[in-house]
């Protein structure tokens, strides 16, 4: 079977670039930070090493630039690291952690939504973000991506005693979105509808677990049963705002 090439030159990055940047742009909604929050259920004692691994495809340097939406309970506030060069076929590691340890983004943090932007055309700088602790048995790995859409369809989530689904939805356009979340059960009889505008370049998080344990209602007033622990969920843009941007 033929490879393919790294880039395709039909591939625009107009096409891809959604917010107007002139730069092509791919983002990792959740990474997990030091800390890790009680939702993902890790051992109280866990501690996890938050990189990002940037790849240069190239046989030139090239620049990028990767911005950091960092949240815990209660707020949240945004770090943008200084430009950088990737020499040609460099990788680099960024180490979160120690933005966390050196106060650039406070200890409390529990995630953080990632954006990276670089002078290339499309896939020519690859990334993936991680978050594991010493032992490499608790963490998460999150890849970079450029898709975007109004319209998804979400495969199965799952509660229980050992598992929880926390689901980030982002916003890579330039204008707000109305968005909703919508999750179904009993065989896809019943649906429970979660509703949030979005802001440019920001996402809602939406803790699953949290919804059934603490009996929450929906936009219609519906809680979701207490003994409930799978189903599928899907995401729009209510306005179906051509340019996708979910």
């Amino acid at each position: 079977m033929p490879s393919s090439p790294l880039w395709d030159p039909s591939v625009t990055l107009k096409s891809h670039d959604f917010a107007g940047t002139g730069k092509w742009t791919t983002r990792a909604p959740l990474l997990a930070l030091e800390h890790p929050d009680p939702a993902l259920q890790l051992p109280s004692d866990a501690v996890l090493h938050p990189q990002v691994f940037l790849r240069n495809t190239t046989a030139r340097s090239v620049k990028a630039q990767l911005s950091i939406h960092w949240r815990d309970g209660q707020s949240h506030g945004r770090v943008r690291l200084p430009e950088a060069t990737l020499a040609a076929d460099e990788t680099r590691v960024v180490d979160i952690r120690q933005l966390q340890e050196n106060g650039t983004i406070p200890s409390t943090a529990y995630w953080a939504q990632l954006t990276l932007a670089t002078d290339t055309h499309p896939n020519e700088v690859m990334a993936v973000a991680a978050s594991f602790d010493e032992s490499l048995r608790y963490g998460a790995q999150t890849p970079f991506s450029d898709q975007l859409a109004f319209h998804l369809e979400g495969s199965a989530w799952r509660v229980d005693a050992t598992h929880n689904s926390i689901i980030a939805a982002g916003n890579g356009g330039s204008l707000p979105v109305n968005a909703r979340l919508t999750f179904f059960y009993g065989n896809g009889s019943q649906a429970y509808e979660v509703d949030q505008t979005i802001a440019a370049d920001d996402e809602m998080l939406v803790d699953v677990g949290r919804l059934i344990r603490d009996r929450i209602p929906d936009r219609n007033g519906h809680v979701l049963p207490g003994d409930l622990n799978t189903g599928a969920y899907r995401l729009q843009d209510l306005a179906e705002t051509p340019g996708a941007s979910l």
